[in-house]
């Protein structure tokens, strides 16, 4: 996947439908694995998660934090998508 658009907030928007994720995948970030998650609750404050955007995208972000400038992300930066079983 390839991040596209990064919002104001450092939110990572990523080029990859949501549907595709289906089953249990988790994105690799430059710190390790960001996984999949509903919402930014999920997850501890300066947590990464990958969510389902209100365009069915794939995005990163960081719970409370700037995800482009705590991961080292910014437009066209490769993050690999890994299924983790099966």
């Amino acid at each position: 996947a390839e991040v596209i658009y990064i919002d104001g907030y450092g939110n990572c928007m990523l080029g990859l439908r949501w549907p595709s994720l289906s089953g249990d995948f988790e994105i690799a970030g430059p710190a390790g694995g960001i996984a999949l998650a509903r919402t930014f609750s999920d997850v501890h404050k300066g947590e990464s998660l990958c969510f389902e955007n209100a365009m069915g995208l794939a995005e990163i972000a960081v719970n409370g934090d700037n995800a482009a400038r705590k991961l080292g992300l910014e437009i066209g930066s490769k993050t690999p998508v890994r299924k983790l079983s099966g």
